[in-house]
């Protein structure tokens, strides 16, 4: 087979992928119609997601500091009873592990 060889003065594709598009002229009439109920439960979904990157936020960084407690008290496993009355069990995934993990007692049998 034949390779095929680029011409010289062959526009550059890699030049021509950075270049922004033009954006696109809204013709005044031509808008979409706006459905309230979509618009609604889009927005409702947004903020859901927008809180839950909080939430996995703070996650991080409270078992960031657990971490540092674990380590600070010589602790590779922790037991306690929470709020609720559930036993569980906290630990250091493993002893070089960045990492800890908090089980409840009835689910890891």
């Amino acid at each position: 087979m034949a390779k095929k060889t680029e011409k010289k003065g062959a526009p550059n594709l890699a030049a021509k992928a950075k270049k922004k598009r033009a954006e696109q002229l809204q013709v005044p009439g031509t808008e979409r119609k706006s459905i309230k109920d979509l618009d609604t439960k889009a927005s409702e979904i947004r903020d859901t997601e927008d809180e839950i990157e909080e939430l996995k936020k703070s996650l991080a960084q409270g078992k960031k500091d657990l971490l540092g407690l674990m380590k600070k008290h010589e602790q590779e496993v922790y037991v306690y009873f929470s709020n609720e009355g559930v036993k569980r069990k906290v630990r250091r995934k493993s002893k070089s592990s960045e990492s800890v993990e908090v089980i409840d007692i009835e689910d890891e049998e």
